[in-house]
């Protein structure tokens, strides 16, 4: 079992998902995208299978797509 997080970001304003059990704990948590720690829970889903690839998800158009980078 996981948390998927949906997470948004106070300074850019995007919006991604993570899950808890993919976070790097005892580190501060950061938006991938400008670096800043001014972040907001926006909603956490209970997810039963957590067999899938962590990965970040932005919505564009009410549909997400996958992005990676670099951390």
């Amino acid at each position: 079992m996981d948390i998927d997080l949906e997470i948004e970001c106070g300074h850019c304003g995007c919006l991604y998902k993570e899950g808890f059990m993919g976070m790097h704990h005892g580190r501060m948590l950061k938006c991938p995208f400008c670096m800043s720690t001014d972040l907001a829970i926006v909603n956490d889903t209970l997810v039963e299978d957590n067999s899938a690839i962590e990965m970040h998800e932005v919505p564009v158009h009410d549909a997400y797509f996958d992005s990676k980078f670099k951390v």
